[in-house]
């Protein structure tokens, strides 16, 4: 019976310490808002989509999501 009546009260103290921290997560800054959106390009070799600043560009003016891809294309 004891160690029921230990539960409980361990319960009850994290309850009360979980409420007690709610509010300090609400004052945290909120996100930041999203930036600007970018231009997608799919990769030649495996079509994944990367961020055009992101993507190398291999011959004929193909542009890969990497230096592997533009590799093996090149061969």
């Amino acid at each position: 019976m004891k160690y029921l009546l230990l539960v409980a009260i361990a319960f009850a103290a994290f309850l009360l310490w979980r409420n007690n921290r709610a509010p300090a997560r609400e004052k945290q800054t909120p996100p930041r808002a999203p930036g600007q959106p970018q231009d997608m390009i799919a990769c030649a070799l495996c079509e994944l989509h990367v961020p055009r600043t992101d993507a190398l560009p291999g011959p004929g003016g193909k542009l890969y999501c990497s230096a592997e891809h533009r590799n093996r294309a090149e061969r």
